[in-house]
């Protein structure tokens, strides 16, 4: 069996799966038989698919995005221009057989060109946000300190394929 056949025989296996792995997922594999380097060749052949898969993915969301965005572009143009004919028309409102449109005043909003520095005390608002710092706890761990309680450091492995 050539490694395009192992590859495909666990890529098949995987593939019967659905968004859960099953628990018995490794001895499936393992029951194939394959000599070591043959499954490690098999496995790294089917995470590059999976990459190459995801980034196929990410083209077309991003594909697809851009297609949103061209059509709510194109939605508020034709609503800007029937803003305008309506207004050119000396009518606020139109009925007609499929719709009724008429033209509204919005809510008012305040568009402010200064800094929130420049504007009195009673106009702004201050946010407070409080985060862990991981880069100061890391480096006290490393430095030998002992942590807050709550807090450990892990170290794991990645597996790197080239």
């Amino acid at each position: 069996m050539n490694l395009f056949e192992t590859a495909a025989q666990i890529r098949n296996l995987v593939a019967d799966c659905d968004d859960e792995i099953p628990a018995d997922l490794e001895q499936q594999i393992d029951a194939l038989n394959l000599a070591f380097e043959t499954k490690i060749a098999a496995l790294c052949g089917y995470i590059r698919e999976l990459k190459a898969h995801q980034a196929a993915v990410e083209g077309e969301i991003k594909r697809l995005q851009a297609l949103g965005a061209t059509s709510a572009n194109r939605e508020k143009w034709a609503k800007d221009y029937l803003l305008r004919c309506l207004d050119l028309a000396g009518t606020r409102r139109v009925d007609t057989d499929f719709f009724k449109v008429w033209a509204q005043a919005s809510p008012p909003s305040a568009e402010v060109v200064v800094t929130a520095d420049a504007l009195p005390e009673r106009f702004r608002s201050v946010k407070t946000t409080v985060s862990v710092n991981k880069a100061a706890l890391l480096q006290a761990w490393r430095d030998g300190e002992a942590l807050p309680e709550g807090v450990t450091v892990s170290r794991g492995t990645t597996l790197q394929i080239r």
